[in-house]
């Protein structure tokens, strides 16, 4: 029997911080205008020292419903999965791709004129 989903209670974001602050999750249902004005106005340390933003993130998307609240339920690995990104920022793998293709066209280059010499 799946878990009964508490109705949204009326709040504020601060009280949604504050319950997530407290319990390290959210004890109740808050609705989803709350929920997203909890993330833009979450202070930074309470964004960078608890895991506030990816709970509430999380059930925001829950709520939402769709594909994406099917990958939020797994995304609390999703940091120490081995599936999707790099590790590099995108701008310097493209950089890293350029200079490979720089040095493969100087050393035809390089070649040609070699054996023409």
């Amino acid at each position: 029997m799946a878990p009964a989903i508490p109705a949204p209670a009326l709040a504020t974001p601060a009280q949604v911080i504050a319950d997530c602050n407290s319990h390290g999750r959210l004890t109740r249902g808050y609705p989803v205008s709350e929920l997203r004005t909890a993330l833009t106005t979450m202070p930074a340390d309470v964004k960078e020292y608890t895991d506030c933003n990816d709970v509430i993130e999380r059930a925001l998307l829950a709520q939402l419903g769709g594909s994406h609240a099917r990958h939020a339920a797994g995304g609390a690995s999703r940091a120490g999965s081995s599936s999707g990104g790099s590790f590099l920022p995108a701008p310097l793998v493209v950089v890293l791709v350029l200079l490979a293709l720089a040095a493969v066209a100087l050393g035809g280059v390089a070649l040609r004129r070699r054996r023409h010499a």
